[in-house]
């Protein structure tokens, strides 16, 4: 059986709303004689790099959701719980939003059904601006500190690096993320 190769270069640019986005392709196509056509995308070496960060962002977000499953919390609760733990007074939904990197509405909703449910409450910071505060009610402090002791599961999974791969990663996450963010207008502010 013979087999023609062509190895074929060439560029694609999706036209989205206001944006647009470029990028080199390069596809094998194998031709058999029978007729039968093989095509192997390769794809650039970024776009690899963002599929597997994605994967992992996905697999340890489900697994850390399955861990917090027990105490009917998600991940983004805990996430919101985390940085109102972290201050001493009620904090405004737009500093939580900051920290989660959310858009304020998501994380107003966020709040009201945490509200709902009597995890925490929502406060006057200073009565003359009006602003509102998010502090824990005694139930959800006390939920989220149970739930903090039984945390394992992202530990376990990061335990897999040795402390200087841990160390390395975090330095160039930290790099990727402050790229990523370079791109969007605002920019959060990261603690």
């Amino acid at each position: 059986m013979t087999y023609i190769h062509y190895d074929i270069d060439f560029d694609i640019v999706m036209d989205m709303p206001r944006n647009y986005y470029h990028r080199e392709i390069k596809i094998n196509i194998n031709y058999k004689e029978n007729g039968n056509l093989k095509l192997d995308v390769i794809p650039d070496k970024a776009y690899e790099l963002w599929r597997l960060l994605a994967q992992v962002t996905d697999g340890m977000l489900r697994a850390r959701e399955n861990e917090l499953s027990e105490f009917d919390l998600t991940a983004i609760q805990t996430g919101a719980m985390f940085v109102i733990a972290a201050s001493d007074r009620p904090v405004s939904i737009k500093d939580i939003s900051k920290w989660l990197v959310r858009e304020h509405h998501t994380v107003s909703s966020l709040i009201t059904r945490m509200e709902s449910k009597g995890l925490v409450k929502k406060v006057k910071n200073e009565p003359k601006n009006g602003l509102v505060g998010v502090s824990f009610t005694d139930k959800g402090k006390a939920l989220f500190d149970q739930q903090n002791e039984k945390r394992k599961v992202i530990t376990s999974i990061v335990s897999t690096l040795s402390l200087e791969e841990q160390e390395a990663l975090k330095q160039l996450l930290i790099k990727l993320r402050n790229s990523a963010h370079s791109e969007l207008a605002p920019k959060p502010p990261f603690p």
